[in-house]
């Protein structure tokens, strides 16, 4: 399965207050720049950790149902629909009763409760929309909070590119690299 983000988060996991504290910034000159770090640092997590870290709407995409469907992105709170392409080349609606989702485990999961409806052979014939994320920014485990100020703190001092990742511990920093992967081990989703 492939998946896109169709809406963005109503709000960052860190608030621009949280961020300008980290970086000790008291003025507000730089408020549109540091909001921008926010975001990328965001995305960032998202990507290392293959997670979404604020509830937003997706969309997977299948070119035929699979038994067990892993949705891409987890940290899943709801399906809203399943729709597929059927024999006839007819898009159909899945009734929710005919399948299981599974939320708890990490990445989330969709069963058939009986068997799965054959779909037309064609790309992308099956089409789940759900929301993944946490609800909103105090439910997001602070190790990752932790990374983004400290991804937003090595983007606001290092306004260049360099030849080491976005936050990772530079050199001089007093924070070893290591430690700064480490916050996001234990939220990295596993290999599908």
């Amino acid at each position: 399965m492939i998946a896109r983000r169709t809406t963005e988060p109503a709000a960052e996991p860190v608030t621009l207050a949280e961020a300008k504290l980290h970086l000790r910034v008291d003025h507000s000159d730089e408020d549109t720049y540091i909001t921008g770090l926010i975001t990328a640092a965001r995305l960032m997590c998202e990507q290392r950790t293959g997670k979404t870290l604020i509830s937003s709407g997706w969309t997977a995409y299948a070119d035929a149902f699979e038994d067990e469907m892993v949705l891409p992105n987890p940290s899943g709170t709801a399906v809203a629909s399943i729709t597929y392409v059927d024999v006839n080349g007819t898009t159909q609606t899945l009734d929710s009763s005919a399948y299981r989702v599974d939320m708890v485990s990490d990445p989330a999961r969709i069963k058939p409760v009986t068997e799965w409806p054959e779909t037309d052979d064609r790309m992308n014939a099956v089409v789940v929309v759900y929301t993944a994320g946490y609800a909103n920014a105090g439910a997001v485990p602070m190790p990752l909070k932790q990374w983004c100020l400290l991804a937003i703190g090595d983007m606001y001092e290092n306004r260049t590119a360099s030849d080491r990742p976005i936050g990772t511990a530079n050199a001089s920093a007093s924070v070893p690299h290591a430690f700064v992967d480490n916050l996001l081990a234990a939220y990295r989703v596993a290999a599908l």
